[in-house]
């Protein structure tokens, strides 16, 4: 009975949460512009700046190329990832409210299903369709990856990781090898027929944030820059491709994805608090 009334209220919730998060991450954001000192030369390390967030733009470089040894891929980048979608059917529903015999308001929700490409596995054990429950599958099960740059250098200051996964990678990489039972189209890899897919197939492809000038706000600590820690206890950094200004480094897409995050996190938090009464 605690766990079902746990997870209804926690669903419940969710909304709430995502909401309240979005506030949060909001009010982190602009405190961390505030308190930015835009550098226009970041060639030569000031120690004046430690401890301090910075706004800047300058050539990143790393000296190694990253590589995903599974599929034999390999860039000259700062980040590498590798991008995993399955065929799944996916349910959909639509209400259309109409009256009974009696006057009364009624609605009914119908149900429809068309498989289609999806970032995630999707469970069909709780389809409303029985005819559709357990109908997906998956041909292999392969993780998604990001593989992000050790050496990574902007001017006289190092990057971290954390600042580096922030960074867009929208630079497509073509696989040159398929492993067995896979094929090659369109610059993807196939496990299954990519002109007429079939429920449980999946493909992958790559795509990597190259070396190149990007802009990065950021916490510069022992001549590294990393995440800053707001007031409200939210860790943030941003980077983004090439020159952009203060406003544009944070896009509405980061605000949505660390509000959802930060929301899940309460969530996850909350249940884990339950759950030891």
């Amino acid at each position: 009975m605690k766990t079902a009334f746990l997870a209804f209220s926690t669903i419940a919730s969710l909304c709430l949460v995502s909401c309240i998060g979005t506030g949060r991450v909001n009010d982190a954001v602009e405190e961390m512009k505030l308190k930015a000192v835009e550098v226009e030369n970041v060639d030569k390390a000031d120690s004046s700046l430690d401890g301090k967030v910075i706004f800047a733009t300058a050539d990143a470089k790393a000296n190694k190329a990253l590589t995903d040894e599974a599929y034999g891929i390999s860039a000259n980048a700062l980040r590498l990832v590798r991008i995993v979608e399955y065929y799944q059917y996916v349910e959909k529903s639509s209400t259309s409210s109409s009256k009974n015999d009696q006057g009364q308001a009624q609605s009914v929700t119908t149900y429809t299903y068309e498989p289609e490409w999806s970032s995630s596995k999707v469970s069909s054990d709780f389809f409303h369709d029985d005819a559709y429950k357990g109908k997906n599958t998956v041909k292999v099960d392969i993780e998604r990856q990001s593989v992000i740059a050790e050496d990574a250098t902007f001017g006289a200051y190092a990057l971290s990781k954390d600042v580096l996964e922030n960074l867009p990678a929208n630079e497509d990489i073509a696989p040159v090898r398929a492993p067995e039972g896979a094929q090659i189209a369109d610059g993807k890899i196939y496990y299954g027929n990519p002109a007429s897919p079939e429920v449980g197939d999946v493909r992958v492809s790559f795509v990597a944030a190259p070396v190149g000038k990007i802009t990065v706000l950021a916490l510069l600590k022992d001549k590294k820059l990393c995440d800053y820690t707001a007031q409200n206890g939210l860790t943030l950094s941003f980077a983004k491709a090439g020159k952009v200004s203060i406003s544009d480094v944070v896009s509405t897409v980061d605000i949505i994805e660390m509000s959802a995050n930060d929301a899940v996190s309460s969530i996850g938090k909350a249940i884990t608090k339950e759950l030891k009464l």
